[in-house]
């Protein structure tokens, strides 16, 4: 049942990208309160995001039940006038490495990102590769060439801090894993060059409460 509007707020959202940061990124799988419907998902961890996002298709497939509705006006980088959007609020659940499932709320929108690029990443000559990849649990695949993927699930900074563990460790300059909650997760920048592939854009720099993001 779907409960009255919250208050009108108004918001600034806006994108950047870079060809060489490798995003927070898991793979896990996602089902709805009543373990009837799940699916196996990427999901992108972004503290930048006040709020946890899931798209309308994800929810669709799930059969997430609606618990209410809110209602924000957003205004995009680059544009003067706000835009009115309607929001639904959902509960879902997501498997954890240990086997546990976590549930979160999370808004619908129609669309997280658009198609993402996945690089490959050269780590194996870094210290201590062999033993990091046959002795740690990672939370999501190393591409071996690029590879396009796309984000259904969208974690905010309302859960994020409840996710990601102290434990980090520099594999090198620049780049790190990340103790986390679906396991360790490749993070950071890297010292490789583009190769000319243009990449969307997907990190997401929101300001404000009730920011949505737009692709």
């Amino acid at each position: 049942m779907i409960t009255n509007p919250q208050s009108l707020t108004t918001e600034p959202s806006f994108l950047s990208s870079g060809d060489i940061v490798l995003m927070q990124t898991a793979k896990t799988i996602i089902s709805n309160t009543s373990d009837n419907c799940n699916e196996e998902i990427r999901l992108l961890l972004d503290s930048g995001s006040q709020r946890t996002y899931v798209s309308e298709t994800l929810a669709k497939k799930l059969r997430l039940k609606v618990e209410s509705v809110e209602e924000v006006s957003v205004i995009t980088f680059g544009s003067d006038k706000p835009k009115l959007v309607k929001t639904e609020k959902v509960t879902l659940q997501m498997k954890l490495v240990d086997g546990t499932k976590m549930k979160i709320s999370a808004n619908v929108v129609p669309k997280i990102t658009g198609s993402v690029l996945r690089r490959p990443v050269s780590i194996k000559n870094c210290q201590n590769y062999e033993y990091l990849w046959n002795n740690f649990s990672f939370a999501d695949t190393l591409p071996t060439e690029n590879e396009k993927t796309t984000i259904e699930l969208l974690i905010g900074n309302d859960y994020y801090l409840d996710i990601i563990l102290p434990e980090k460790i520099e594999i090198q300059p620049g780049l790190y894993l990340l103790g986390s909650k679906f396991g360790w997760i490749i993070t950071g920048r890297t010292s490789e060059k583009s190769d000319g592939f243009e990449e969307p854009s997907m990190l997401i720099l929101n300001y404000g409460t009730n920011a949505l993001p737009f692709f």
